[in-house]
């Protein structure tokens, strides 16, 4: 199968999804490590199954966005993940919306635990639009990025 970056990106994301699901299967045991057999493994058997498409759960607000409205919801930097613990890495993430239509979870490995990293719509800028950030709670991030000081 020839691979473009859609089915790249949708092959990540599942690889993602599949390792958050291997903790919660190891949670019974003393600590949820696992290894990059026990990774690879899982990414095998996601491969054999046909993708289905998650079902969004965007309110008519954020799904009928314009591409600059979307484009003015912003992440406050200053909320990054890991900006406080002053590392040479932060991560921010983008919001759904506008093509972005289903949430992805997104977990760190904290010691020996994975921790869902929950949605907060408190840590984005609206902008412009006329949207009230307490009724998306129920959202999920569209994605992340990790940022780091190249050339300085």
């Amino acid at each position: 199968m020839y691979l473009t970056r859609t089915n790249r990106t949708v092959a990540l994301w599942r690889l993602m999804a599949s390792m958050l699901a291997l903790c919660m299967a190891l949670a019974g045991t003393s600590a949820c490590a696992f290894s990059f057999a026990d990774l690879a493994q899982r990414a095998r058997q996601l491969a054999q199954d046909p993708y289905k498409k998650p079902a969004t759960n965007l309110p008519k607000e954020i799904e009928n966005l314009t591409y600059d409205q979307y484009r003015d919801i912003r992440f406050n930097t200053d909320k990054s993940l890991w900006r406080k613990a002053k590392l040479p890495f932060e991560v921010a993430f983008f919001h759904q919306g506008l093509f972005y239509d289903h949430p992805v979870k997104i977990n760190e490995i904290v010691g020996k635990k994975v921790l869902e990293i929950k949605f907060d719509p408190g840590t984005f800028n609206y902008g412009k639009n006329n949207i009230d950030p307490k009724q998306l709670k129920q959202l999920g991030f569209a994605g992340f990025r990790v940022h780091f000081p190249l050339n300085t």
